[in-house]
């Protein structure tokens, strides 16, 4: 069975469709990914200026000088803990995009410090470049009272387009998803597989349920050592004079403690037993070129289908909810095919319900005036619903 040896790096436009997909080497991750790629995005895009969405797998202070420098914007979410700002700084701001609205609470610094880049020389040079990186930094506050912090290089977009293109980069999920559910080429497709570089090697999956375990036992540390913490302010605390007699006190929560120490350390001296990489020669991976034309079929269908879908708004009310799974519907009914003269003619059967059945002729009405010829023929393509009148067998 060929196990994961190799890593996928998708990229999506604005509006979640896919672009390109590049397959990098085992081990190789996001913030060593991005250069090559935005470099051939840029032989494509000429001059203008990109902005590039991503999550916290990306984040590196020294890759958006980078990415700036190559003439690209960033913008992600800022890795760490963040001091919160006061609520009073948070205006509500109204976004309206596609016919929808979004609404956030929103406070915003032009100009705020994200990294020190190098340390401070006594003799300092202009070719030395800035100690400091700095960054725009846009906060979203949530009903639950947290603050999301994204940074960005983009100056020109408004507070509220920052949120929203942040939070909708999870759209090029639905690729994914749709893919699984809709298509299944991965079950159609035999890839095959090579084996991995001698070379290469792997986080240690014998470390993996050790971790949780540590983490585990330091939150049950963690937990009764506030517990005991807290009875040293209590009332309770002051009918014990001395440090012994509170010792005595609370013997057993001593003890408890005592012993979540000696859990923590034991599985620490397990831990540092084990490497934390191994060889990866048990690993394969699969064969690349196959993989890429299974890769490039999916993108077209996926983007063939989204098509489909913003043709099907005017003529379906629910198509936001239901489009994609009235579209797999369609794709999916039995149907006869006929050839007239030049004209191949496709009649898909009735769909679960008339308005359904409505939206999809509809659908095929609208197909039927971009005069697409039958790949690979001559034939004119003609789509429709075909009528539930009984078949006459002879």
């Amino acid at each position: 069975m060929a196990k994961p040896a190799a890593t996928d790096h998708w990229m999506h436009d604005a509006k979640g469709e896919p672009l390109l997909v590049v397959t990098s080497e085992l081990n190789e991750s996001l913030t060593q990914m991005l250069e090559p790629i935005l470099k051939d995005v840029k032989d494509l895009v000429g001059e203008r200026r990109v902005t590039v969405v991503f999550d916290r797998g990306g984040y590196s202070p020294k890759l958006f000088v980078l990415l700036d420098q190559l003439g690209f914007d960033v913008m992600t979410y800022r890795k760490g803990k963040i001091r919160p700002w006061p609520t009073s700084h948070f205006a509500q701001e109204t976004l309206e995009i596609d016919k929808r609205q979004y609404t956030y609470q929103l406070a915003e610094r032009k100009r705020g410090r994200v990294a020190r880049l190098r340390r401070k020389k006594k003799k300092e040079s202009s070719k030395d470049g800035p100690q400091f990186l700095w960054m725009r930094e846009v906060r979203v506050l949530r009903s639950d009272g947290r603050q999301t912090s994204i940074l960005t290089t983009n100056r020109d977009s408004e507070k509220a387009l920052v949120a929203y293109r942040q939070f909708n980069r999870w759209r090029q999920e639905n690729f994914f998803k749709y893919m699984g559910e809709g298509f299944d080429l991965d079950g159609l497709l035999e890839y095959g597989a090579d084996p991995v570089s001698p070379e290469a090697d792997r986080p240690n999956p014998a470390r993996r349920p050790l971790e949780r375990r540590l983490a585990t036992a330091r939150q049950r540390l963690q937990s009764l050592q506030a517990a005991l913490g807290s009875e040293v302010g209590s009332d309770g605390a002051s009918r014990q004079r001395t440090v012994r007699g509170f010792k005595i006190a609370h013997c057993k929560q001593r003890a408890q403690i005592a012993e979540a120490e000696a859990e923590v350390a034991r599985i620490r001296e397990e831990l540092k037993a084990l490497p934390r990489r191994i060889p990866a020669a048990d690993l394969e991976t699969l064969k690349t070129e196959r993989k890429l034309i299974a890769d490039t079929i999916k993108m077209t269908a996926y983007q063939a289908k989204t098509q489909l879908l913003g043709m099907l708004g005017p003529h379906y009310a629910r198509t936001e909810d239901e489009g994609r799974t009235l579209l797999q519907a369609a794709f999916q009914s039995m149907g006869s095919m006929e050839i007239r003269g030049s004209e191949l003619y496709v009649k898909l059967a009735a769909q679960s319900s008339p308005h359904r059945t409505k939206a999809i002729a509809a659908l095929c009405d609208e197909l039927n005036t971009l005069d697409t010829k039958f790949p690979g023929r001559n034939f004119r393509l003609k789509l429709g619903i075909r009528s539930n009148e009984p078949l006459n067998i002879l």
